[in-house]
């Protein structure tokens, strides 16, 4: 039996990111938005209108944030297919 493939969009609640998730769950994938701000992100969720897409707190900027959002992932999924580093950094 064939299941969805996991793939994890950073960056993901808005802009090429949101628009990487409605594009990747038309695919029929399993997408797990990385947003910094939960809040923004559930408003972003709700716009898709999938129950095959969820959500994870993660800064990609921040080491623990990335260590906690893998955990997170973990305890979830068995596993993660895909990995979408959307996320922009600015260094200065």
């Amino acid at each position: 039996m064939l299941t969805k493939e996991n793939v994890l969009v950073t960056g993901a609640n808005g802009g090429i990111g949101l628009a990487t998730c409605q594009a990747l769950l038309e695919k029929n994938f399993y997408v797990i938005m990385g947003v910094r701000d939960l809040k923004k992100g559930q408003k972003s969720l709700e716009k898709l209108g999938s129950k095959n897409v969820e959500l994870v707190q993660l800064d990609t900027s921040d080491l623990n944030s990335c260590e906690k959002a893998v955990k997170e992932i973990f305890k979830r999924h068995e596993r993660l297919d895909v990995l979408v580093n959307n996320a922009g950094v600015y260094l200065d």
